[in-house]
């Protein structure tokens, strides 16, 4: 559990049809389960996606709303793959 006041930056990247890397994904679904008890934390997040996948930064957008109970100190930052 992540205790006590704490800063955090996520940067998360979205695999396939929004779906996290496997890297994250025991971290995505402790958070989807325990999200309630996450309150003191400040954080970022900076997605990694590719805006011609119909799921465009899903993950990232998807732990966004998961720490909605946190204080997000820096408005979500999606960036795009397909940018060029």
């Amino acid at each position: 559990m992540i205790q006590g006041k704490s800063i955090i930056i996520f940067i998360l990247a979205t695999f396939g049809e929004g779906e996290p890397p496997d890297g994250a994904t025991t971290f995505l679904s402790w958070l989807s389960n325990n999200n309630h008890e996450v309150t003191e934390l400040e954080f970022a997040i900076f997605g990694l996606g590719d805006s011609t996948y119909m799921k465009f930064n899903q993950c990232a957008k998807n732990c966004a709303l998961m720490l909605e109970k946190s204080r997000m100190i820096h408005p979500l930052t999606l960036g795009d793959d397909d940018k060029k």
